[in-house]
């Protein structure tokens, strides 16, 4: 059985990308959604998405590039689990997440995730 989370999807709306493909993303955050992983390890099956707890936030063209796009299926599971873990930790980085039951101060970061710009 698949976890669906509408309120999880819906932490995308209006977030950065951090799929970041050069040569493609638009840096629109009026487009970003929750792009589902393609990976079976994830739930991922024929006309059946992956649970939504495996999501980037990607916006229309990166995650148009994942679904559809010109590359190997290796390019886009780095590229998606790179952009996965990104989302997870600016998802705690503005506290959209948090442990349930535990009475825990925002964490700092340690570091900042780096935005990838189009080339030149």
């Amino acid at each position: 059985m698949s976890y669906r989370n509408k309120a999880l999807l819906g932490l995308a709306r209006e977030q950065d990308c951090m799929l970041n493909v050069p040569g493609i993303c638009n840096y629109d955050p009026e487009t970003t959604v929750s792009a589902h992983s393609n990976l079976q390890a994830h739930g991922k099956g024929k006309a059946i998405k992956a649970h939504d707890c495996f999501v980037c936030w990607a916006c229309r063209d990166c995650h148009e590039w994942l679904d559809h796009g010109q590359a190997t299926r290796q390019e886009k599971e780095g590229a998606f689990e790179r952009a996965k873990d990104r989302t997870l930790l600016k998802m705690w980085e503005l506290g959209l997440i948090q442990v349930s039951g535990a009475s825990q101060p925002k964490p700092e970061p340690p570091y900042s995730i780096p935005k990838i710009l189009p080339r030149r």
